[in-house]
């Protein structure tokens, strides 16, 4: 199977099932409904996460046979494992320190995996550290960030399908990364630009999961820079990280359920799920450019002042928006 055909049976199996999840998620009254929070205002099916991971997980298994890395099996459990408290919390709501808990030891699971043979220990320890703790946060984040329609899914699939052209038809990491691009476009028709059912938490937590263990694969198949792999994804983690940060310092709740981010108050405001998506989706893909231009990107260089125009226009968006933070559009756009 060559890797487009793989490409295409990946999307094509996601846009089935993700269709056989919401017939179950509506006959099973797995919905949500319309917060002060939200970004919706009708009940709309969600887990649709459900169907692109059962599609990643069953072709991460079928690339994965031929290794004996017990660390990429363990891995994958634990993106599963990640899937399943999420969908459980989609379909009746779990404790926040059940979920927390499956997520750290989802985090030990890759920051193991991230430590590489012939490492001294204290750097081994400070390898483990840093991407336990990632992934924990990575999670999170995209949960987070999960809020209108298509988002998530179109940052994901341009992160995802820029590490494939990193790699080859012979490299496992561009398998594994144009598996979850594929999955990821194969749910945009039913959340994009209409919803008709939602990632949900099994979704959006998975795939939190899954953007450090292919972005890891692909920094050790190809010895890559962190900046540079990760550079499609400022758009979507300069958001997160600039509202967390502006939470703490007015004091509020960092876990509660909020609508500050930026994409969140420019698409409740009048611009709407679509424009927005797309804004994002196109910074996220300016970056994907940028990380393949070779040398240039190599360092922290072209990372940083990236990160640093990308602050500029969110900073002069929101100046010059209107946003009406009272305001609410319809998921169904």
């Amino acid at each position: 199977m060559t890797e487009l055909e793989f490409f295409l049976l990946v999307l094509s199996a996601s846009a089935i099932l993700v269709g056989v999840v919401r017939r179950f998620a509506i006959s099973q009254g797995v919905l949500d409904h319309p917060t002060e929070r939200g970004s919706h205002d009708t009940p709309t099916p969600r887990g649709g996460g459900l169907g692109v991971v059962a599609v990643i997980l069953t072709a991460f298994i079928f690339i994965a046979l031929g290794a004996r890395d017990v660390r990429i099996w363990t891995s994958i459990v634990a993106c599963g494992a990640v899937a399943l408290v999420g969908w459980q919390d989609d379909r009746r709501g779990l404790a926040v320190g059940t979920r927390l808990g499956v997520h750290l030891l989802a985090g030990l699971a890759l920051g193991i995996f991230a430590v590489a043979p012939g490492m001294s220990f204290t750097l081994q320890l400070g390898v483990f550290a840093v991407w336990a703790l990632w992934t924990v946060t990575s999670i999170n984040f995209v949960n987070f960030m999960d809020g209108i329609n298509g988002f998530v899914a179109c940052q994901i699939a341009i992160f995802a399908m820029s590490l494939v052209f990193f790699g080859s038809a012979v490299s496992r990491a561009s398998w594994y990364a144009a598996a979850v691009a594929a999955a990821c476009i194969g749910f945009l028709p039913w959340n994009f630009p209409r919803a008709r059912i939602f990632l949900g938490d099994v979704g959006s937590g998975a795939l939190g999961f899954l953007v450090p263990f292919v972005a890891l694969m692909t920094m050790r198949e190809q010895s890559i820079s962190a900046g540079r792999v990760f550079l499609p994804l400022f758009p979507l983690l300069g958001d997160a990280i600039v509202t967390l940060l502006r939470r703490w310092l007015r004091g509020e709740k960092v876990t509660q359920a909020h609508r500050s981010h930026l994409y969140q108050r420019v698409a409740n405001g009048g611009a709407g799920h679509t424009k927005v998506t797309l804004l994002f989706a196109a910074a996220s893909l300016v970056g994907a450019v940028l990380s393949h231009a070779g040398d240039l990107a190599n360092g922290w260089t072209l990372p940083a002042t990236f990160a640093v125009v990308l602050l500029v226009i969110g900073a002069l968006i929101e100046r010059r928006v209107k946003i009406d933070p009272a305001s609410r559009m319809d998921s169904r756009e």
